[in-house]
């Protein structure tokens, strides 16, 4: 059996839930997810969580990692993507991601993160040009984590440099 449709590599949430929010419990995510998958069209997603405080990581990223561990909705929720912390702040990159959130990407964030996600941890948005960004991405591709270039305001020699650092990388 074959099963057609989309699959959305970024859902921040869904029906006025918002996996980034302290404000929801995971019955509200499962909720959410769950009419993604009905009024949607897609047959598969990473739940994402936006540039936010440690609180919200330590609080959201095991709840979601769960979600991804649970019968319901194995094979369907296929990890987490991160959309930031690791992004520029400059005017034009910032979007609505909150400025206070954003780190420099070191390693040990890097890692943290991860193990909040529990091994769901399955894309990484970040800017090439902050410091730091390679050495992060490297160990993400690494970790068969994806890395999306976003947020950013990197010059081309910036993004061929962490290019050239990595064997495999994505650009959405």
């Amino acid at each position: 059996m074959s099963i057609c449709g989309f699959v959305d590599l970024q859902v921040n949430g869904y029906a006025g839930v918002s996996f980034s929010s302290t404000a929801h419990s995971s019955e509200d995510f499962k909720n959410a997810i769950r009419v993604v998958f009905k009024k949607s069209g897609c047959v598969a997603i990473l739940v994402t969580v936006i540039t936010s405080s440690w609180k919200v990581y330590e609080r959201n990223l095991p709840m979601l990692a769960s979600i991804c561990e649970s019968e319901e909705f194995l094979g369907r929720v296929l990890g987490i993507h991160l959309e930031g912390p690791f992004i520029s702040t400059k005017t034009g990159a910032l979007g609505c991601h909150p400025k206070d959130c954003v780190l420099l990407p070191n390693l040990k964030r890097f890692k943290r993160l991860q193990k909040l996600c529990r091994g769901h941890l399955k894309m990484m948005t970040m800017a090439a040009e902050i410091p730091g960004s390679v050495e992060v991405c490297r160990e993400a591709v690494a970790s068969n984590v994806c890395v999306s270039l976003g947020h950013q305001l990197a010059s081309e020699s910036e993004i061929d440099k962490m290019v050239g650092h990595v064997s495999l990388f994505c650009t959405l």
